[in-house]
């Protein structure tokens, strides 16, 4: 009789196992069904960081607590235009507007300040201008035709002709008989045809080379920044207390199957203000990770207390706890109960 008792004892002592065992299981799988809440913001982009800086790190709706999880950052551009203009220029050794014009190319690109694009040659603004040349001299010819003159002297044969701004010297009159009498048995020119050839000198430019000129025109764009988009991802926090009914067995003996505490508020947290500490928060503090996320959600001053509970300070007196304010830290020794701070 006393073994089936004793044998009793130890299947509830083993079924009591098993059921804080199915209540721990249970307690996890509530947990990961967690509620999930996403918010966006768009803002200047030269307010971004400071914009950043205030982002809620917890919220509630809809009677939902909530602590931020991620936050992703996207900046959206926008596109600058700009008209731009240059002068691209070739030296030739000839004055062929067909021909210098294939020495440019149809198109540019160009990068020029953050700006990018491709312009255009302009046809009708091609420019041809000498570059290098040098003077040369050369002869000219003038002649005169003389009929019927009755004497083939130079008398009235002008020695210098002026034409066109050039003078012309006589260098070779030629004279032919036109016309012949009889005297004496004897023919005797009496009509004379001349041709007087002149010669003269001339300058004239030689050019050696040629500067041509083209502009090209079109219009460069630049993507910049303009504005900032948060996505914020929160994840629900629970802050439960679960309590799993006891077995009490035919000896009465009372074994609890299971209390699971998640989450148990160990801490509070107060900010002076006004000459005072005032309460903004309770937080849990890990025992294992001794951490705190002090960055407001609102306007507070700098200057904090934490107050640890009496079995969380017992926890860790001699360690050392870590405080997160924005994205600076700054860690603490645990040296008593209530902890003064400026972060």
């Amino acid at each position: 009789m006393r073994r089936k008792k004793n044998l009793s004892k130890k299947i509830l002592l083993s079924l009591s196992i098993i059921m804080m065992i199915f209540a721990s299981l249970s307690v996890c799988f509530a947990s990961s069904n967690l509620k999930t809440l996403e918010k966006q913001i768009t803002v200047d982009y030269k307010m971004a960081d400071d914009s950043y800086s205030k982002i809620n790190k917890s919220l509630v709706e809809n009677k939902t607590y909530y602590e931020l999880e991620n936050v992703d950052r996207k900046d959206n551009l926008k596109t600058l235009t700009m008209d731009y203009e240059v002068i691209d220029t070739k030296e030739t050794a000839t004055n062929n507007l067909e021909k210098v014009i294939k020495m440019f190319s149809p198109t540019k690109d160009i990068e020029h300040d953050g700006y990018v694009g491709t312009i255009t040659r302009d046809n009708s603004s091609l420019k041809i201008n000498i570059k290098d040349s040098y003077k040369e001299e050369y002869k000219v010819y003038l002649q005169k035709t003389y009929n019927n003159v009755s004497s083939n002297e130079l008398n009235d044969i002008p020695k210098e002709i002026k034409q066109n701004g050039t003078t012309y010297y006589l260098v070779n009159p030629v004279w032919n008989i036109a016309e012949t009498e009889m005297v004496a048995n004897n023919e005797v020119p009496v009509k004379y045809n001349g041709t007087m050839y002149y010669e003269g000198v001339k300058t004239r430019t030689i050019i050696t080379s040629y500067t041509a000129t083209v502009k090209y025109t079109g219009i460069l764009e630049k993507q910049v920044p303009d504005t900032t988009t948060f996505t914020m991802k929160y994840k629900e926090v629970k802050q439960y207390k679960y309590v799993v009914p006891a077995i009490v067995g035919t000896t009465g003996i009372i074994f609890v199957s299971g209390i699971i505490f998640l989450k148990i508020k160990n801490a509070k947290v107060y900010n002076l203000k006004d000459g005072e500490y005032k309460l903004v928060k309770k937080v849990h503090i890990n025992k294992n990770k001794l951490f705190i996320d002090l960055t407001p959600v609102n306007f507070q001053t700098r200057a904090y207390k934490i107050v640890l509970s009496k079995s969380l300070y017992k926890a860790i007196k001699g360690k050392t706890i870590t405080f997160k304010y924005f994205d600076k830290k700054n860690t603490y020794k645990v040296e008593n109960k209530e902890l003064e701070i400026i972060v």
